[in-house]
C-alpha cells in the first residue's frame, strides 16, 4: 500500500514550516532552500540564540520568516512552537500573526546520538503536526519507528532520517532495488559516501562525526549482521566516485540506511562506507576512535574538543573544498560476488553462484540488457560542490513532498511531479515514502537539481 495520499487543493493562507535548529548550518540551509523553492512559504526559525535567529530572518526577509525561541530540552517550548498556528482548542485552526497553519516541523536539532527521548517527534504527534528529521543515527531512527502506532492513531505523517545520506540516498537505493527486480531479486545494496573537509557543515555535525567513532559499525552480509570498528581497514575498499572526486578508499560505518534498507526491503547484504578528505583526516579519526572510544561517549567533552579544533579544521576547507559524493549500487539476487577492488579483510564475502542462466533487466532509460554469464549491477552516482547546500535542497524537497503547499510550487507542478503529495500517518523511513517508480524518480530528479547525478548499468 502506498504511503502517499492525493495532493489536496492548495489553500489561500500562507503556510509556515517550523525549522527546529534553524540557527545551525544545516537548518539555515534548509530554510534558505524552502524560501527559494516555494513562493509564499513562511519559515519559523526556531532555536535558542535570538541573535543568530534574527540574523537568519533578516537574510530570509521579514515577510518570509519569524524567529521563535525553542529549547529542545524543554518540552513545553516545543509544544508551544507547534501550536502557534496549528489546530487547537474548540476554535479549530488558530492563526498566528497572519502566518497561517503550521504545515510541518523539520527537526535539525542534533546531535541525535545518545538521544533516546525523541521529544520533538513526541511533541509533533501530540500537537498533530507533520514531522521530518535529518537524523543520522541508527539508534535514534529506531526510537522514532517505535512511535509509528502513536503517529498512526493520531493521524500524523512523520519521516525520520530524511537528509542527504541518509535520506535522498535511501530513495535512490529503493529505486535501484526495484530496477533490478524488486526486494526478492536484489542481493546487495552498497552505499559509499565522501565529504571534503567539513562539507561546510556546523559544529553539531562535527560533534556527530566524533561521537560516531565509538559506535561499532554494524552491516549485513547474507542476512547476518557483523561489526567492525568505524574507520577500520577491515572491510575498507576503493570506490570510484564521479569526477572531480575519483577513486577513494572508504570505510565501514554504522549508518541508519543500512538498518532501514535491511528491515524494510529484506536485502541480504547491505553495507555503508564513508571517507573524508584530506586522507590524513581518515587516519586521525581511526586513531581517535581506537584510543579514546570511551571518552567519546562524553558529549560535553566531544563538544569541547570540537570547539577548539574547529578553526584548524575549517582552514582545511580552503584547500579541499566542501563537496560531497555518493555512489550507490544494487545487484540481482542470483549474482556472483561483487568484485571488491582494494577491499581489505573482514566481514566475510558474498557466496558465489554459478550457471549459464540468462539474466534480463530493464534499463532505467528504456530497452533491456542481457548477459549469459555475468549479471548486472545498477548504480547511481552523485556529486555536489557544497555538502551543506545539497542537504538543504534535498531536505527542502522532501518537506514539500510532505505538505499540501508543495502543490503550489511552480517547479514541481510544471514537472507534473509529486510536490504536494502528503505522506500517510505513521513514522516512515525515506524509502517508504513513495510506492511507485514514477514518484521516486520525480523526487530524485527534483532533489538532485544542481548536482551531477546519473544512474546506469554496470557489467561485471
Amino acid at each position: 500500500m502506498s504511503t502517499l495520499s492525493p495532493a489536496p487543493t492548495p489553500t489561500n493562507h500562507n503556510p509556515y514550516v517550523l525549522v527546529i535548529g534553524a540557527t545551525g548550518k544545516v537548518g539555515a540551509a534548509i530554510s534558505r532552500s524552502l524560501v527559494a523553492l516555494h513562493p509564499t512559504i513562511h519559515i519559523h526559525v526556531a532555536g535558542r540564540s535570538a541573535e543568530r535567529g534574527n540574523a537568519l530572518c533578516a537574510e530570509l526577509g521579514a515577510a518570509r520568516s519569524t524567529f521563535v525561541k525553542v529549547d529542545v530540552t524543554k518540552y513545553d517550548t516545543l509544544v508551544a512552537a507547534m501550536v502557534m498556528g496549528n489546530k487547537g482548542g474548540e476554535g479549530g485552526e488558530k492563526e498566528m500573526g497572519g502566518k497561517g497553519k503550521c504545515e510541518l516541523v523539520v527537526n535539525c536539532a542534533g546531535p541525535f546520538q545518545e538521544n533516546a527521548e525523541a521529544s520533538v517527534l513526541k511533541a509533533a504527534i501530540e500537537t498533530r503536526t507533520p514531522y521530518l528529521d535529518v537524523c543520522d543515527d541508527a539508534a535514534f531512527g529506531k526510537v522514532c519507528k517505535v512511535l509509528h502506532k502513536s503517529a498512526l492513531d493520531a493521524g500524523v505523517p512523520c519521516v525520520t532520517t530524511g537528509g542527504l545520506f541518509p535520506g535522498l540516498s535511501n530513495v535512490i537505493a529503493k529505486e535501484l532495488i526495484e530496477e533490478v527486480g524488486g526486494n526478492e531479486k536484489c542481493k546487495t545494496v552498497e552505499f559509499d559516501y565522501w565529504v571534503a573537509g567539513t562539507g561546510g557543515l556546523g559544529t553539531t555535525v562535527l560533534t556527530t562525526s566524533f561521537m560516531i567513532l565509538r559506535i561499532p559499525a554494524t552491516n549485513y552480509r547474507h542476512g547476518i549482521s557483523y561489526t567492525t570498528m568505524p574507520m577500520s581497514h577491515t572491510g575498507s575498499r576503493v570506490c570510484t566516485f564521479p569526477a572531480p572526486i575519483g577513486p577513494r578508499r572508504t570505510y565501514l560505518f554504522d549508518l541508519p540506511e543500512v538498518h532501514s534498507i535491511r528491515s524494510t526491503c529484506g536485502i541480504p547484504t547491505v553495507e555503508a562506507r564513508f571517507a573524508t578528505a584530506p586522507d590524513f583526516f581518515n587516519d586521525n579519526m581511526r586513531i581517535l576512535g581506537q584510543m579514546y572510544g570511551e571518552q567519546l561517549k562524553n558529549r560535553e567533552l566531544v563538544e569541547w574538543i570540537v570547539k577548539w579544533q574547529e578553526p584548524a579544521i575549517r582552514m582545511v576547507d580552503w584547500f579541499v573544498g566542501e563537496g560531497v559524493g555518493m555512489a550507490i549500487k544494487a545487484t540481482v539476487k542470483d549474482a556472483p560476488p561483487l568484485e571488491r577492488e582494494g577491499e581489505e579483510g573482514g566481514g566475510g564475502s558474498p557466496s558465489s553462484t554459478t550457471g549459464s542462466e540468462t539474466t534480463t533487466l530493464a534499463h532505467p532509460e528504456g530497452g533491456a540488457k542481457t548477459s549469459t554469464d555475468l549479471p548486472p549491477t545498477l548504480s547511481a552516482t552523485y556529486y555536489h560542490p557544497s555538502c551543506v547546500k545539497s542537504i538543504g535542497h534535498a531536505v527542502a524537497v522532501m518537506a514539500l513532498c510532505m505538505t499540501p503547499v508543495g502543490a503550489q510550487c511552480a517547479t514541481v507542478c510544471a514537472a507534473g511531479g509529486i510536490g504536494g503529495a502528503r505522506v500517510k500517518p505513521g513514522v516512515w523511513y525515506p524509502e517508504e515514502m513513495f510506492e511507485t517508480s514514477k514518484e521516486r524518480k520525480e523526487f530524485v530528479r527534483w532533489a538532485t537539481d544542481g548536482a551531477l547525478y546519473g544512474m546506469g548499468m554496470e557489467w561485471w
